[in-house]
Parts: structure tokens; C-alpha cells; sequence
């Protein structure tokens, strides 16, 4: 008598919807609910801040210096007789702007740089003895260098961030290409 043979077909994996994924990946890491939260509560509260005080972070009030915590200054005034809390509210959008054009600038430059060293080998030795370099310099001695050869400001601070964190990046995506 004849063996035959039998298959079986499997029943096909539906795709769980991308949603769902995120789901069941934030239920298995909590504590990306409390960086989410307070990440977008700063946000908030950056965005909200010409709303959540009236005083102008700016305004120098000799009268004032030093004082407490009180009804009037909620985190209190600085030697000048800054309100502290103005002065918060308002860094925070400053900071938050620095954090996003940071992490945008060092990883689309890295990402660049990294592909030209992985796929064009002539450039590989000497894009990578300049990240070497840069890796070499203490990044707080590089920003103090370059704060003391270009002007300050805000310009000038995000360039002073970004230089030592495009090596790191650089590296990463040369290894993965």
C-alpha cells in the first residue's frame, strides 16, 4: 500500500496593531509612564509659562533681594531680586530647546558621518581619527573653549554640546553599517 503524505497548512500570524505593541511594551516597563509624564508635564509647563506667572524673569528689584519663599515669590528672589520662580518657568523653555536642537543636530550629523565612514572606506581612517580626537578632549574642557572663543550665547552653548556627542553617534551607526 502507498504512504502518503500530508500537510498542514498553519494558520497565518495576524499582525498585532502597532498600538497594541506599545501597549503591551508600556505595561512591561512602568517606569517609561512616569519618564513620559514628567517629560510632558515639562513641556507643559514650559509652553504654559507667560500664563503661570506675570512677573518677568528679567526685572531686577534691589528691594527685594533674598527673600524667602512667600505668597508674592513662590520659589522666593535671588541677589539681584529676580523672582526664582519666573526665572524657572522661563529656563525651562530655554533648557527644553537646547535638549531638542542637541539630540536633533548630533544625531542627523552622526548618523552622516557615520554612513560616509561605513561605506566609503577612504573616508572611514579619517573620519574617525577626527571623532577619536573629539573624544579625547573632556567635553566640559571643549565647551569651556569653545564659550571662550565664540561669543556667548545660545548658539554658541548648543555647539558646545553637540561637538562632543556627534563622536559617540558617529561610532554607533559605523558600527552598524
Amino acid at each position: 500500500k502507498g504512504h502518503t503524505m500530508t500537510t498542514t497548512t498553519l494558520p497565518l500570524a495576524v499582525p498585532r496593531p502597532r498600538w497594541r505593541r506599545a501597549a503591551r511594551s508600556l505595561r512591561r516597563h512602568p517606569m517609561l509612564y512616569v519618564g513620559c509624564a514628567i517629560l510632558l508635564a515639562l513641556a507643559a509647563i514650559a509652553l504654559a509659562a507667560p500664563w503661570l506667572t506675570s512677573i518677568d524673569p528679567q526685572d531686577i528689584n534691589p528691594m527685594a533681594r533674598m527673600k524667602p519663599p512667600s505668597a508674592e515669590h513662590f520659589f522666593g528672589t535671588d541677589a539681584l531680586g529676580r523672582d526664582v520662580y519666573a526665572r524657572t518657568l522661563w529656563g525651562a523653555q530655554v533648557s527644553l530647546l537646547v535638549g531638542v536642537v542637541v539630540a536633533l543636530v548630533s544625531t542627523a550629523g552622526g548618523v552622516l558621518l557615520g554612513m560616509l565612514a561605513g561605506y566609503f572606506r577612504r573616508l572611514d581612517a579619517v573620519i574617525m581619527r577626527i571623532m577619536d580626537g573629539l573624544m579625547a578632549i573632556p567635553g566640559v574642557l571643549l565647551a569651556i573653549a569653545l564659550m571662550a572663543t565664540l561669543k556667548g550665547g545660545l548658539g554658541t552653548v548648543i555647539v558646545a554640546i553637540v561637538v562632543p556627542e556627534v563622536p559617540r553617534v558617529v561610532r554607533l551607526v559605523r558600527a552598524l553599517v
